[in-house]
């Protein structure tokens, strides 16, 4: 497709009232409240870690999750979603990695994220579940960040957790 017919295209696809964007249209606009991109999404590492009182009863786990976070999402869409495991799943007999999946929201505003993680196993209880609450933030090498709390209501626990998105490349 020559240049001009495939913005012409583009141009086509992206009426208003479709609530299409134009292709390479920029994601990656700074937010309003925190300068940070608006639409992030990719691999975050990082840990989960029990509060004090918890520390000899609960073990840290690893952040392996694939997160995108689309603030432009229209309800009732999630504006926050992705998946993730953790391989040292000792506690479920036969299952050394346990998989789950993240939904929730993303304000860009307010650099807010709330997630609900669900995990994918009929030996876990549809009712477990762990809610995070945190917000994304840049570190000074540029990193970007997702800090916050955590709670798991059935198992009565809860702490603090921490990921970076990894660099692309």
């Amino acid at each position: 497709m020559s240049g001009s017919s495939a913005s012409e295209a583009a141009a086509a696809g992206s009426g208003s009232s479709s609530g299409k964007r134009r292709i390479g249209d920029e994601s990656t606009v700074p937010s309003q409240g925190c300068g940070l991109a608006r639409h992030v999404a990719g691999l975050w590492i990082g840990e989960a870690a029990p509060a004090p009182e918890l520390a000899s009863s609960v073990p840290v786990n690893p952040i392996t999750w694939s997160l995108a976070l689309n603030p432009d999402a229209v309800p009732p869409a999630p504006s926050a979603f992705g998946g993730g495991y953790f391989d040292d799943a000792g506690d479920v007999p036969g299952k050394p990695v346990l998989l789950f999946s993240l939904d929730g929201s993303y304000s860009a505003d307010s650099s807010e994220v709330k997630l609900t993680k669900r995990y994918v196993s009929h030996n876990i209880p549809e009712i477990m579940t762990v809610t995070y609450e945190g917000s994304l933030s840049r570190e000074a090498d540029g990193a970007l960040v997702l800090k916050g709390t955590w709670v798991n209501v059935l198992e009565e626990t809860n702490g603090v957790f921490g990921c970076r998105l990894e660099p692309m490349g």
